[in-house]
């Protein structure tokens, strides 16, 4: 996704008809686990965000919508 000034990197998945977004986001130079309780916090309050479906936080691998 161009314009994004941080360290991530997002590639597109497919799987079993369903479309994905794997970001990776370092976690020496990402916030990870603040992204997903702000995404947590947004969703709750019925903001239309992309859902977590799996993290690997050790390696900074997130699964999204």
């Amino acid at each position: 996704m161009p314009g994004d000034a941080s360290a991530r990197r997002y590639f597109r998945l497919r799987h079993a008809g369903r479309s994905y977004v794997v970001a990776h986001a370092p976690p020496a130079s990402e916030k990870n686990s603040e992204f997903i309780a702000i995404a947590r916090l947004l969703r709750d309050a019925g903001i239309n965000v992309p859902r977590v479906h799996a993290l690997d936080d050790g390696r900074g691998f997130l699964l999204l919508d």
